[in-house]
């Protein structure tokens, strides 16, 4: 299995270079499978 890297960001802009982006109320979390 491959490592998966877990990143908080509170910009939607950090998230382009993740696989997978979920939104919440003030906080978005990305992480690359």
């Amino acid at each position: 299995m491959a490592e998966i890297e877990i990143q908080v960001h509170e910009t939607a802009t950090a998230c382009f270079i993740s696989t997978r982006c979920l939104t919440t109320s003030s906080m978005q979390m990305c992480w690359k499978t």
